[in-house]
């Protein structure tokens, strides 16, 4: 994939996505692919698009909208700690183990489903909403590979690929 450079700097990092944005334009490398899977959003496109993107969801990210969606994130990691407290205690001092990119998908898709959508996807307690599972079938097997593209491309895909199948069922 070539070399890479980690800026951990913050003033650093507000040149790089911020102030000077059109001079580190994301590889192609990055942006085919999820290009191909997300298509033309603020993630994938660059200049003018990406400017005029991200002029459009700039106002959602204020300081005071943002701070208006604090008891939101607070009561959620509140109800993903009291989870971890309770299953601790269960284990009653022998292992646990806690799958924590788990956790924080399913924090993160808890906290947009009531931001953004006020619907809670309840994914932190694992209840099994129509609306997650369905969001979950469709994002299963996103990797890319020749079938996922092939699948994708007139008449290949007319064939009941498993990919395909799974897409239909998951937005039926």
């Amino acid at each position: 994939m070539g070399d890479r450079l980690v800026i951990g700097d913050a003033e650093a990092l507000k040149r790089v996505l911020i102030s000077n944005v059109f001079n580190y334009p994301k590889p192609e490398t990055i942006r085919v692919p999820l290009r191909f899977m997300i298509g033309d959003g603020l993630v994938t496109v660059e200049g003018a698009d990406h400017t005029r993107q991200r002029k459009v969801v700039s106002g959602a990210f204020r300081y005071d909208c943002v701070a208006q969606l604090s008891p939101i994130f607070a009561s959620k990691t509140n109800e993903l700690t009291q989870i971890w407290i309770d299953d601790a205690k269960r284990a009653d001092g022998n292992q646990l183990v806690v799958d924590i990119g788990r956790a924080m998908h399913a924090l993160t898709i808890d906290v947009i489903g009531l931001a953004a959508f006020g619907h809670d996807f309840r994914a932190v307690r694992n209840e099994g909403d129509k609306l997650l599972a369905a969001y979950e079938e469709i994002l299963s097997g996103r990797s890319i590979t020749l079938a996922n593209v092939v699948c994708r491309i007139w008449p290949f895909s007319l064939l009941p690929w498993p990919k395909r199948m799974r897409d239909q069922r998951a937005n039926a």
